[in-house]
């Protein structure tokens, strides 16, 4: 709940911003979490050094959320706050489709019915 709450309140926040602002809200909202989380990783014991791969995939994380993060500004300074925090928030539909791709998961019946739910509700909010 609290993170749910937390997330309305940056796309509430990131509406809010004037179109001209550019990238620069996001910047602080990221300075924001580095901030909040460095205590807690400097307290906890030392990891070893990730190796080549690991900082592969830590950079793309990095470059993909960040993108999706001007994604977002990009689309709530054209379009309705509504409508893209309803695309945003499927999400979670992107990570099951990956585990089916990358990792061979399989899907039991509950999370296949909402997939087929999600892309309905895509396909009826994109008709109006």
């Amino acid at each position: 709940m609290i993170s749910g709450a937390g997330f309305a309140l940056l796309f509430v926040a990131l509406d809010r911003t004037a179109n001209g602002a550019g990238f620069w809200p996001l910047v602080s909202g990221m300075s924001l979490g580095s901030v909040l989380v460095l205590p807690f990783a400097l307290k906890g014991p030392r990891p070893q050094a990730p190796d080549a791969n690991a900082i592969g995939m830590l950079t793309a994380a990095g470059i993909f959320g960040g993108g999706g993060n001007l994604c977002f500004l990009a689309a709530t300074g054209a379009g309705q706050l509504s409508i893209v925090v309803v695309l945003t928030a499927l999400y979670p539909a992107i990570t099951i489709l990956l585990a089916r791709v990358v990792l061979g998961e399989r899907w039991n019946r509950a999370q296949a019915a909402g997939l087929v739910a999600a892309a309905a509700a895509v396909t009826l909010i994109t008709l109006g």
